[in-house]
């Protein structure tokens, strides 16, 4: 998925090269079968060779500028520590995912890439200081904060097929709900039989507390909407001071 990401937000990608190659070498992608037809050009002679080559591979080329553009990109991120090119979503964005519209943020993202033409820009004067700075600033914090919120919408969808799966079980079959981890590890909780409570899976909770472990030592918690109190009771396994617990309906 961070491939496929960030794939689509970098600026070579996105310029219509398979386009560029068909109209050099007058042949779409699948007629050039082998390795040797994919590295060179052929032509009718050997002076459309070379000028077809020249197109391709040359100091220019189609394929020699995709290449060094994107070697000078890894270059950059090498030299540069991981730190400095994270940048953090920010709470409206993290807001827009959990209503389901990350494809939306990522197509607006694609779409901001595409307006700061920076391969055009490097096509016409290769890399400036001015485009190496603002891709170093700009560019690659955006790709990193898109990334997370990709792995963000990866378990915001894993956690409503739980719901999903928990929901379409039978209300009436009762469900022993395991306590994972902390003093109170595989203690069993049994869900009460209702089609109003809907218990998180393992895998589900797991993953939540795998992320705010770190402060859950001593915290006051409160459960919200706790239906079987689960969440409550994993954090007081886990060595949480106190959890308060709020439903609406008790039955």
């Amino acid at each position: 998925m961070a491939h496929a990401i960030t794939d689509a937000l970098t600026p070579a990608h996105q310029f219509p090269m398979t386009d560029k190659i068909i109209e050099i070498s007058g042949k779409k992608p699948e007629e050039r079968d082998k390795l040797i037809k994919k590295m060179f050009l052929s032509g009718e002679n050997w002076r459309e060779r070379i000028l077809k080559n020249w197109e391709y591979i040359g100091p220019k080329g189609v394929m020699s500028s995709h290449m060094l553009y994107e070697m000078g990109v890894a270059t950059m991120i090498t030299s540069v520590a991981a730190k400095k090119i994270i940048k953090n979503p920010t709470d409206e964005e993290i807001l827009r995912v959990l209503k389901g519209e990350f494809m939306q943020i990522f197509e607006e993202k694609i779409k901001w890439v595409a307006d700061q033409k920076y391969y055009e820009r490097y096509l016409e004067k290769g890399w400036t200081t001015a485009l190496a700075r603002e891709t170093k600033h700009d560019l690659l914090p955006e790709i990193s904060k898109i990334v997370a919120l990709g792995w963000f919408e990866g378990i915001r969808r894993a956690l409503e097929e739980d719901f999903e799966n928990v929901k379409n079980k039978s209300e009436n079959k009762k469900m022993n709900i395991r306590l994972i981890s902390g003093i109170f590890k595989n203690h069993k909780i049994t869900a009460p039989n209702s089609r109003q409570t809907h218990p998180m899976s393992e895998r589900a909770r797991n993953a939540i507390f795998n992320t705010i472990q770190a402060k859950i030592p001593n915290a006051e918690v409160l459960d919200a909407f706790a239906g079987t109190g689960s969440l409550g009771l994993e954090a007081i396994s886990r060595g949480a001071k106190k959890s308060s617990f709020s439903l609406k309906k008790t039955d």
